[in-house]
């Protein structure tokens, strides 16, 4: 890895009391990502409402069409001209195929944000060629919004 770190995010998805696959983190062929961390925010405005839940998965392509987005550099100073490879997804019309279960985390939807910094040798590694998805699920009609923090 060579150390350069990117920060892939979504824009605002309005989960609508539903289930959503609010983005996808593709690793490059041959060269895997290591996720440093994970953002999510809500807009929900009643602190009656059920939490959500955030689903960190491996996923497969399925039948759906999305956006690509790039991710941005976050610590590139020198501004030497390297690319990131990683391409991140969003605004999916239709469910990825999901696999396995990386994390899953329960977050208020009454507004603010949530960061899950993951600890230093515990990183989530995403292998070349395959795909991380972030699946956010309320009861509530919210709009959510974040990111993730990687290294290449």
């Amino acid at each position: 890895m060579a150390g350069l770190i990117g920060y892939a995010t979504w824009t605002t998805a309005n989960i609508n009391a539903n289930t959503l696959t609010v983005m996808q983190l593709v690793a490059p062929p041959n060269q895997r990502l290591r996720i440093l961390g994970y953002e999510v925010g809500f807009d929900g405005t009643n602190s009656a409402n059920a939490p959500g839940t955030l689903v960190v998965e491996r996923q497969a392509g399925g039948s759906f069409t999305n956006t690509s987005v790039p991710p941005k550099k976050v610590n590139d100073p020198s501004s030497v001209g390297e690319v990131l490879q990683a391409v991140s997804k969003n605004t999916q019309t239709g469910a990825p195929t999901s696999g396995d279960v990386l994390h899953v985390y329960p977050i208020p939807v009454f507004g603010g944000l949530v960061i899950y910094p993951l600890p230093p040798g515990q990183e989530d590694m995403v292998p070349g060629g395959t795909i991380l998805g972030l699946k956010v699920t309320t009861t509530a009609q919210v709009n959510c919004i974040g990111g993730v923090r990687y290294e290449e």
